[in-house]
């Protein structure tokens, strides 16, 4: 095995890896985005902090800032690792090519 191909393998494992992180962001915003739906009231509450909204399929609930930051924060690494793997794809693609035999 070259050296080339070694690095191309670590390469996919390194994309795959970065791949499961960003689907299990997703499923994870995904839950705690339905789970806020289901539990957070419909009505603001200022003195319990509840003055964000979230709406989603007519439905709006609201949400407190460490609860709105949380989800976002949940969102944008998902959408985040999900560019990072087509970026190292593209790389690894541009570099190397498709397959991994010369």
């Amino acid at each position: 095995m070259t050296p080339e191909t070694r690095l191309v393998r670590v390469w996919k494992r390194v994309e795959n890896i970065v791949f499961l992180i960003a689907f299990v962001a997703g499923i994870w915003f995904f839950y705690v985005f339905y789970d806020y739906q289901a539990t957070l009231p419909r009505h603001p509450d200022q003195v319990a902090g509840r003055v964000y909204p979230l709406n989603e399929h007519f439905i709006t609930v609201y949400q407190t800032r460490d609860q709105h930051d949380r989800l976002d924060g949940i969102g944008y690494t998902a959408v985040g690792m999900f560019v990072a793997m087509f970026v190292l794809k593209a790389i690894r693609v541009n570099t190397f090519g498709r397959g991994t035999k010369p």
